[in-house]
């Protein structure tokens, strides 16, 4: 989409990381650190349409359980 001059901009919507039905979209961790998503989203530019293919997907499990962790916290247990 990057190399399209007809395109002038998109959004990305995603679930939060405290969302167990969608932790896997999320651009940001609750502490604003970036996800490896969101670090590979901000890497795609008009210069890079492909962005960076070194970045490294975040490990599943680790996502769920952060996910898990950061539902409790939010329901304060």
């Amino acid at each position: 989409m990057e190399a399209q001059d007809w395109i002038a901009g998109y959004n990305w919507f995603s679930f939060g990381t405290y969302s167990p039905q969608g932790y896997t979209s999320a651009l940001v961790f609750d502490d604003g650190s970036l996800t490896a998503l969101g670090r590979y989203y901000a890497s795609v530019t008009k210069e890079n349409p492909a962005g960076d293919q070194s970045i490294k997907p975040d490990d599943a499990a680790e996502l769920l359980a952060r996910a898990q962790a950061s539902q409790k916290k939010r329901e304060g247990k």
